[in-house]
This record gives structure tokens, sequence and C-alpha cells, in this order.
């Protein structure tokens, strides 16, 4: 609100990112909130028998953009210092194709080791099966609101839409500076996962 009321008198550039995750390099967060979570669900999936085939979201028009913390960093330097930035201008630090939340959740249970995805469970509401985990999925955001939590992770499940990052890729296509592709540096944000936890459990 303090932003667009100063854009009448002074020129206001709004930078934001999608979910904050870990450096591309060393997986370094500050927290596990958000993504967090999905990186503790798929470890838990691991120490399932082989057999077990855990459920997934189906595939849609559903996305998780994040943001690595590094590419943040750099982007919002990049554009605080840019000369053709203009004014009343919205920046968002994302992905320009992120993972569809289907094949997310298979790389993450890919990548922790954990058995194949068995069911895959149709989102947006579409039939019986998709109205009955949206409203699961609305149900387990208002709970976890409630005491505080925030969301949590069914968010994940009622996001919709995708980021606009148009104004981003023109002002830092120059620098070469783009948002890297999760998969690139999904197994650092795993193992800074672990790395925080077993010395937590020790």
């Amino acid at each position: 609100l303090r932003a667009r009321e100063a854009s009448a008198y002074i020129p206001v550039s709004v930078v934001r990112h999608a979910m904050l995750v870990g450096h591309t390099q060393t997986g370094q967060t500050s927290c596990d909130a958000g993504f967090g979570t999905l990186l503790g669900w798929a470890l838990a999936a691991s120490r399932l028998p082989s057999f077990a085939r855990p459920p997934v979201p189906g595939e849609g028009p559903r996305f998780l953009h994040v943001s690595p913390v590094d590419f943040v960093s750099r982007g919002i330097v990049e554009i605080a210092f840019s000369d053709v930035v203009g004014k009343h201008e919205t920046f968002c630090l994302a992905d320009r194709s992120p993972t569809p939340l289907g094949e997310l959740f298979e790389l993450l249970l890919d990548r922790a080791g954990a058995p194949r995805p068995g069911i895959r469970l149709p989102l947006g509401g579409r039939g019986f099966i998709g109205r009955w985990v949206e409203s699961i999925a609305r149900a387990g955001a208002t709970l976890t609101e409630t005491t505080g939590k925030g969301p949590g992770p069914w968010h994940h499940l009622l996001q919709r839409g995708e980021h606009d990052v148009t104004n981003a890729i023109r002002v830092l296509g120059p620098s070469g500076i783009e948002c890297p592709r999760l998969e690139t540096y999904i197994d650092a944000l795993f193992e800074d996962y672990r790395r925080r936890h077993e010395r937590f459990r020790n």
C-alpha cells in the first residue's frame, strides 16, 4: 500500500521472489518453512518398503515457483543499479519454466531414493476425487493456519497460476543472470537439509 501511495511522486520498483530456497551450490538456508516440508516428506518416503507407492499430485496446470537465495541476491543488485528500469515496475525473480507440481514430487522421490510414486491425485477440483483432494488440502491449510504455522505444505496443492517474469528477464538478460532449474541444485538442498536435521537429532 505504501509503495502504491509513494508511486504518485517517486519512482517505485518492487522486487519479489517466489518461494525462497537455499543456495544453489551449498543448499544452505536459514529455515525449513515452505520447501523444507517437501524435502522432509520425500526423505520420510525413502524409509518406506520398496513395494510401497507414495501418492503424488497428478499432472495439470499447477506449478511450484522457487527462487534460490544466490539468484535472488544477484538479481536484486543488478536491478537496483540498472539504468533501464522504468517507473512503477514489478520484477518477479523466479524460474521462467517452473517444474509442474506432479513432476516436482516425482523428482523429490527420485533424488531422495524413495520408491516410485503410485496413484496420481487429480488437482484443481476436476471430478469427484479432484474435489475431494481440494477439500482435504483446504481443510489442512486452515488447520495449520489456526495453529499459527501458516498454510504448511498444503498450499503446494492449492497454488495456481504462474509468475510473470518478463520484466526480470528483460533487465537481467544482458548480465547473464538467470534463475537456474531446480533439477540442477535439488541435491544440494537435500544435503543441507540432511546435515542440519542429523545434527539436531544428535
